[in-house]
């Protein structure tokens, strides 16, 4: 479990499927994310089983409280593809929950899980990739102290037609401060 002042990080478990399953379903958060499909709670559970596997994936729930102090879960996030040797990853984030966003809550679990890539498991470049419509993700990446790498262009094919990727890192050292 990793605790920050507004949310905790915490395993996911089985019972985390079904709110898991639903975000994913939901073409707002479908339209940020790089998923294409519809998923099924029998794929999250596979997806589940194969990130506790993994020696290159680590996800989280991100949980907060709700006006009355009980813990709420709002979203998922990540490290992925992690490369041991050049000691570089990638990370992403859904907060599922949409009356828990645009307050803060995604730049404090990114800014959690970027520590616990770079102290606890020695990464160096945290990487990340957010469509360019996205703006309010990336003033979030930006206020961490990530930086525009470069454009992946016509990098995917969404909603009828190619779209770019924005590719954004973080080196040890320029993640900002609470």
């Amino acid at each position: 479990m990793i605790v920050g002042k507004r949310v905790v990080l915490r395993a996911m478990e089985r019972a985390d499927l079904p709110r898991v399953q639903r975000w994913m379903n939901d073409p707002e958060v479908l339209r940020r994310i790089y998923t294409y499909r519809h998923l099924s709670l029998e794929a999250e559970e596979r997806w589940l089983q194969q990130m506790g596997e993994s020696t290159t994936d680590f996800v989280f729930a991100v949980d907060t409280h709700d006006g009355t102090g009980a813990a709420v879960h709002i979203g998922t996030t990540g490290i992925h593809h992690v490369d041991w040797k050049n000691r570089c990853c990638m990370v992403g984030i859904v907060l599922g929950e949409e009356r828990f966003r645009g307050h803060g809550l995604g730049t404090d679990a990114m800014r959690l899980l970027v520590r616990y890539a770079q102290q606890e498991l020695g990464l160096h470049r945290v990487e990340l990739e957010v469509y360019p419509f996205n703006q309010a993700a990336i003033r979030s990446y930006q206020k961490l102290g990530f930086h525009l790498d470069g454009t992946r262009r016509g990098a995917t094919f969404r909603e009828g037609r190619f779209q770019d990727v924005l590719l954004m890192s973080v080196l040890p050292g320029e993640v900002a401060a609470e």
